[in-house]
């Protein structure tokens, strides 16, 4: 709630859910949601926050290594972290401070599509989103 800024990561499905994430925290008035653009540099994206923001990483396997490395980064730097993932065990949910862990239902070479772990990862990212926008009710309906 009191983060400077607001940091997404991951790649793939999981960034574009977090793209999606963004637009709706920026509609409602949180300007401060960052996320690199650019394919590879989210590495340095982590490496200039500091305890005063807030990541968010996204990664339905959490084994993508682009997405470890900035974990790994973060937690090097005492940002705080908040990680959705469906694997319970991995590096990802034990770097970050809070895990909200996704069903595994979906296995790593029984992928017919990325549906479910989509619906999942929306479902979160709307959960935290409405958590947001109900206790920021009385600025947001201000804009």
């Amino acid at each position: 709630m009191n983060a400077s800024h607001i940091v997404l990561f991951g790649v793939g499905d999981a960034y574009m859910a977090g793209l999606a994430f963004q637009a709706r925290l920026m509609r409602a008035g949180f300007m401060n949601v960052l996320t690199s653009p650019v394919y590879g540099e989210q590495r340095h994206l982590a490496s200039t926050l500091s305890g005063y923001d807030c990541a968010l990483v996204l990664s339905y396997s959490g084994s993508a290594e682009p997405t470890l490395k900035s974990a790994r980064v973060l937690k090097e730097n005492n940002v705080p972290m908040i990680a959705i993932t469906s694997n319970t065990d991995g590096e990802l949910a034990s770097l970050a401070d809070i895990s909200l862990f996704l069903p595994d239902r979906e296995k790593k070479y029984q992928r017919y599509a990325n549906f479910f772990s989509q619906a999942c990862m929306e479902y979160y990212l709307n959960v935290l989103y409405s958590w947001y926008f109900i206790h920021k009710y009385d600025d947001i309906t201000k804009i």
